[in-house]
């Protein structure tokens, strides 16, 4: 599945890159081409706070429920 591009904060692409165990901070690229199929966009508006210290904090449109198009997908780079 894949989670909704708008604008993120850097908190909020730190939660997810902890997350997925993927390091401590990440960047969202805009120069990718979305990939054509069908699957699950999980979530679009996710906007963790700083008190947030997991995913499922952070506040969000309501999961599975989104009209979020194929461009819109985020991309995000983790490292560190």
């Amino acid at each position: 599945g894949s989670v909704c591009h708008s604008p993120m904060a850097d908190i909020t692409l730190s939660i997810i890159c902890r997350h997925l165990g993927c390091g401590d901070s990440g960047t969202v690229s805009d120069s990718i081409v979305p990939r054509e199929g069908s699957r699950p966009r999980w979530v679009d508006q996710i906007q963790c706070r700083k008190t947030d210290s997991s995913l499922w904090q952070c506040p969000s449109d309501p999961w599975r429920r989104n009209s979020c198009f194929l461009q819109e997908e985020a991309y995000i780079s983790c490292a560190g």
